[in-house]
């Protein structure tokens, strides 16, 4: 019985110190459109997680770890840089074909070298569209951010995934499905601006 009220108290007092740093939430926006949530490490450090929807194709999450370069600016707001890394994994439906390896079940290759549509291949009558894929990387982050004196930071950010992708489709005429790896490009160009409600 001890045991578990000193196991009660402890998880209440990290619950607690947890709830009292200094949080946002808010959007990220550019071909990716998603929702970002920061939570304060410390007075230079901060855990940022964000679930985001790259061309409303597939989903991903990625959590990354951020360090922070405040920055002297005359005013009563805060001008911080920032750098982190962190991971992505991601889901993907009737999405995208990218640079990389398509294996049809009788064994043969083709190299992609473009990008296209699941649905879009479907709908020349090529296939019965339902691509799916998945995502994941390592992740980098570098920006910089505005905290105004009032609860709303603005930011710009890069936000690299250096990973690769995965997948599978069913093509009409084809017994078995046909398959597709190949680098994440998209993951490369994720550039955005946003900005965050403070509490």
């Amino acid at each position: 019985m001890k045991k578990l009220t000193i196991l009660v108290i402890l998880l209440i007092t990290t619950c607690t110190i947890a709830m009292a740093q200094p949080r946002a939430i808010g959007m990220r926006l550019s071909h990716v459109i998603g929702a970002s949530y920061q939570h304060s490490m410390g007075d230079k450090n901060m855990l940022q997680i964000d679930l985001e929807f790259p061309l409303f194709t597939h989903m991903n999450v990625s959590a990354i770890y951020d360090w922070i370069i405040p920055m002297n600016v005359p005013g009563k707001g805060q001008l911080n840089l920032f750098a982190g890394v962190g991971g992505t994994v991601g889901l993907g439906w009737n999405t995208y074909y990218q640079y990389g390896t398509m294996k049809y079940p009788n064994g043969d290759k083709y190299k992609i070298r473009g990008w296209g549509y699941g649905y879009g291949w479907a709908s020349r009558g090529y296939g019965s569209g339902g691509t799916t894929i998945g995502v994941f990387g390592a992740t980098g982050h570098f920006g910089v951010e505005y905290m105004f004196w009032f609860p709303l930071q603005v930011f710009c950010d890069w936000k690299p995934t250096f990973g690769a992708w995965f997948g599978q489709s069913k093509w009409s005429g084809w017994d078995g499905k046909v398959k597709y790896s190949g680098f994440y490009v998209p993951g490369l160009y994720n550039i955005a601006i946003g900005a965050r409600y403070v509490f």
